[in-house]
Order: C-alpha cells, then structure tokens, then sequence
C-alpha cells in the first residue's frame, strides 16, 4: 500500500498482479456472479498468447538440433 505510483503501475502490466486482483475479486463474499474483471482477464489472456509463442519457438529451435 505504501510503494510509489511508477511501481504500482508497473507491477499491474504484468500477470501476477492482474490475477491477484482476479482473484480477490472472484472470492470476495459480497460480489454475487462470476465478478471476474474483463480487463484483468484480457490482460491474462495476452500473457498466455505471448507466453504460448515464445515457449513454441524455443521448443521448436531445440528440437531442430
């Protein structure tokens, strides 16, 4: 709660964060549906298609040798 605003800012590019908050979100008692943010499952959702690429290419290259 106390880190700078640059820090926070960075800390929610990248997927930890965003799946923290979804979760929090998710097991809250008071919010009734799914209560999954759209924003937060986009951001998760373009981590996993990059994640997904990269580990592709590296798999292929080491498979060629």
């Amino acid at each position: 709660t106390g880190a700078p605003d640059w820090l926070v800012h960075l800390a929610n590019v990248f997927p930890v964060a965003r799946l923290a908050n979804a979760l929090h979100v998710a097991f809250d008692p008071l919010n009734h549906g799914s209560a999954w943010s759209g924003n937060d499952l986009f951001v998760l959702a373009i981590w996993l298609l990059v994640g997904t690429r990269l580990a592709m290419r590296f798999w292929q290259r080491e498979m060629a040798r």
